[in-house]
């Protein structure tokens, strides 16, 4: 047997006494109503990613406050947002418009 095919298998096998391991467990915090969180706070305790947050946001489905250049994030809103589903306006439907998105001219002659 050739050494490079020795640690090749020597590579493969796997140590009987080695405990596996376990994930590290991540402790939920309650999100409190009247507490205020940073951007990167909602993603943590939502377990998002901090894009996800951004586009909910940025696309009108979480209600934030801008102090300077910081995003400030209600708790309540939060929560608000949670309970309506979480959207966060990534939609492939064309369609569909942004809760915040003005009316073209073109869509409100059709609608007349």
């Amino acid at each position: 047997m050739s050494l490079a095919t020795q640690t090749a298998k020597t590579k493969t096998k796997s140590n009987p006494n080695r405990k596996p391991q376990s994930k590290p467990t991540i402790e939920k915090q309650a999100i409190v109503p009247t507490a205020i969180y940073s951007r990167v706070e909602v993603a943590q305790l939502t377990g998002l990613h901090l894009i996800t947050v951004i586009r909910a946001y940025s696309n009108g489905f979480l209600k934030v406050s801008r102090v300077g250049s910081r995003v400030l994030v209600r708790g309540q809103a939060i929560l608000d947002w949670l309970e309506a589903g979480g959207n966060t306006g990534n939609f492939a439907d064309p369609d569909y418009v942004k809760p915040h998105a003005k009316m073209s001219k073109a869509k409100k002659s059709q609608q007349k």
